[in-house]
């Protein structure tokens, strides 16, 4: 069976120890636009934080947003409109680690962090030295829209194997390029790691079997990845697409080990923390 429209696309995703076993649908489009296409791999774009809950913080008060941290999580920025100061706010929940927040985004979309600290705060002062701002350090995070991913995709780092066992290849009248240097698991989750062109690490694309993805089922697939792999691996986490690979929803799930200031992250995304 061909892979594309009527089943013309001279490009396929061969599964190699299954005899003719051969990728379709959605998943296998995907892959052929990474590899061949020169696809841009999908990113997140968060926008401003029009509410939140976390205790009994008042996100609606201040002017909120988000940016990425080193280690895969994200931060809050509260910075104080007039007659307002998230800085005086804070201090009674300063020392709070691993407690759960959510957020409305202005475009409708939505952030649900299993794991909120606090222990940082600060920014902005006024010229009186007085603090004008708050920030929150959220992990364990996962983003999502009004449609439902069909596909997800992500850097898996420090994944290395000398045989794969899936082709990718483009086969046309005059030339026929491809690899095998693609692997492909099935678990609870299916995962393809592939060789794209221009990418220094391994990119995954992972798509539901009978479990549907979720932090629980990445982190377990995942621990079974690092096993049979024989390597510490770090997954960058995960971008949810729709079939054009537009991203629809977003996850952080930290499987594996993490260092979080204040708190540790365990394999499968079981938390410790620490005060």
């Amino acid at each position: 069976m061909a892979i594309g429209k009527e089943f013309t696309d001279p490009r396929t995703c061969d599964h190699l120890p299954m005899a003719h076993q051969r990728i379709d649908g959605v998943e296998a489009v995907a892959i052929l636009q990474l590899v061949f296409d020169a696809t841009p791999l999908p990113s997140a774009t968060l926008t401003t934080i029009q509410a939140g809950h976390w205790r009994s913080f008042p996100f609606d008060r201040y002017d909120s947003t988000l940016s990425p941290t080193d280690n895969g999580g994200l931060r809050v920025w509260c910075k104080a409109k007039q007659g307002t100061n998230p800085f005086n706010d804070l201090q009674d929940d300063a020392g709070v680690l691993n407690a759960t927040s959510s957020y409305r985004l202005e475009d409708g979309s939505e952030l649900q962090a299993e794991t909120t600290n606090a222990h940082q705060w600060g920014g902005l002062r006024d010229a009186d030295g007085t603090f004008l701002g708050a920030s929150l350090d959220i992990h364990n995070w996962r983003w999502s829209t009004s449609t439902l991913p069909v596909l997800w995709v992500g850097r898996l780092l420090g994944a290395t194997f000398r045989r794969g066992n899936m082709s990718v290849r483009q086969t046309t009248s005059r030339t026929s390029r491809g690899n095998a240097k693609n692997l492909r698991l099935e678990g609870q989750l299916n995962w393809n790691i592939i060789d794209v062109p221009g990418e220094v690490e391994p990119v995954v694309v992972v798509t539901a079997r009978e479990t549907a993805v979720s932090p629980k089922s990445v982190g377990d697939d995942f621990l079974a990845l690092a096993f049979a792999l024989g390597q510490p691996l770090e997954l960058s986490g995960l971008v949810g697409t729709d079939a054009s690979l537009k991203p629809v929803a977003a996850m952080w799930s930290s499987p594996g080990f993490v260092d979080i200031p204040g708190s540790v992250i365990a394999a499968g995304g079981v938390i410790h923390g620490k005060t």
